[in-house]
């Protein structure tokens, strides 16, 4: 899938300067390189829009794009957006510093709403593919997860247990990003 590099906010360039400075210069380069890479790059992306069509009968979920009901395309509307992570302390932190100011904003203020409509869901690293795959398929409509690619070196073939997330994304239809290490 194409992915188009993100622009690194501010204040995590900032951050990062003054993290490195504190370096001895050759490990500040190599350490500078891969922090730059391991966020403008991923190994996988799903599409980027998620397509469903509004039928005026029964949903079929069953056909890409899916059909849903008007009452099934209501539920999926009103119902909040799931952000999956492995980690939901430090991979949270990690995404919302990546984001841009006012994204990271609007995603907290949506997530501390008293009906919140952004949840950012602990996947647990083993267990998320198998929390992935029992979603619901109204449910996997309105959520996105972010996992490591888990290589030990990046020429590396992904992990069984990141290739069966990918294949769980494409068959559930939940939107993936896996991260380049």
């Amino acid at each position: 899938a194409a992915y188009e590099p993100v622009d690194e906010p501010d204040d995590a360039k900032t951050w990062r300067s003054r993290w490195l400075s504190r370096l001895d210069v050759r490990l500040r380069a190599e350490i500078d390189a891969s922090l730059r890479s391991g966020m403008t790059s991923v190994v996988y992306a799903s599409p980027r829009k998620a397509r469903v069509r509004v039928i005026a009968r029964q949903s079929n979920l069953t056909i890409k794009p899916p059909e849903l009901s008007i009452d099934d395309a209501l539920a999926v509307v009103k119902g909040p957006f799931s952000i999956w992570l492995e980690d939901n302390e430090s991979d949270r932190e990690f995404l919302l510093r990546l984001v841009g100011h006012s994204l990271r904003q609007r995603l907290l203020l949506l997530e501390s709403q008293a009906s919140p409509a952004v949840r950012f869901e602990h996947g647990g690293g083993n267990v998320i593919n198998r929390q992935l795959e029992n979603l619901t398929p109204l449910r996997a409509l309105r959520s996105w997860a972010m996992v490591d690619s888990d290589r030990e070196e990046p020429s590396a073939d992904l992990p069984q247990k990141v290739k069966d997330i990918i294949a769980s994304s494409n068959k559930n239809g939940f939107r993936l990003h896996v991260l380049k290490r």
